[in-house]
């Protein structure tokens, strides 16, 4: 089975680490795998050189003629299926199924907020999404409500698929109370569900927090 992955660049970023990752994997388990990007970026490019995986720049200053080139690019790759991640390259790679194809195309939400299904610009995009791809992978159960809110017709193609989590083995020590402290580095915004997580852990018992 030949498989596309098709993303923005190999840039540092948690959607570029997963599909790298899943990149990877893919190939370590016998999947014939191309890799396609856009801006030269190659941060994550070791993770796919290791894995035996070359990755292609398709690039173009405008944006109608950079999509054109991903479609000719998919289209000559002839894969069984194409996985794409992020809402621009999502929607590259529905407008590569648009015709005649034999591939499925797999489109991966990273992020998403209601504000992102109301925009008029991307409206337009999500509605080429909702139309030309087989499956939509969600990584958050609130990003598959929305869909199957504003497009019910998705209802049997979207599904929930939580990030992969790389948790390294680490040499612990307590402080002179008993406490091991943990320092986390993150990005908060209101759509991380920060205020989730809050409320989630005053449900720990004193013991637990």
């Amino acid at each position: 089975m030949k498989i596309v992955l098709l993303t923005d660049s190999l840039g540092f970023g948690g959607a570029q680490r997963q599909i790298v990752n899943l990149a990877a994997c893919l190939k370590e388990r016998g999947y014939e795998v191309s890799f396609i990007r856009y801006r030269n970026d190659d941060f994550y490019r070791p993770i796919l050189e290791k894995a035996g995986i070359e990755p292609e720049l398709v690039a173009h200053r405008w944006a109608v003629a950079r999509m054109l080139k991903i479609r000719k690019a998919i289209r000559l790759a002839s894969p069984d299926v194409v996985i794409s991640f992020l809402t621009v390259p999502n929607f590259y790679a529905c407008m590569a199924a648009v015709g005649r194809h034999k591939w499925k195309t797999v489109i991966s939400e990273r992020l998403t907020d209601e504000d992102s299904f109301v925009n008029k610009k991307m409206k337009l995009l999500r509605m080429v999404q909702a139309r030309y791809a087989d499956k939509i992978v969600c990584n958050s159960k609130s990003a598959e409500l929305l869909w199957k809110k504003y497009f019910p017709k998705v209802q049997s193609r979207v599904h929930t698929i939580y990030n992969i989590i790389e948790v390294p083995k680490t040499a612990t020590s307590t402080k002179d109370d008993g406490k091991c402290r943990v320092v986390v580095a993150a990005r908060y915004e209101g759509v991380k569900n920060l205020h989730g997580m809050l409320r989630a852990v005053t449900l720990l018992t004193d013991e637990e927090r």
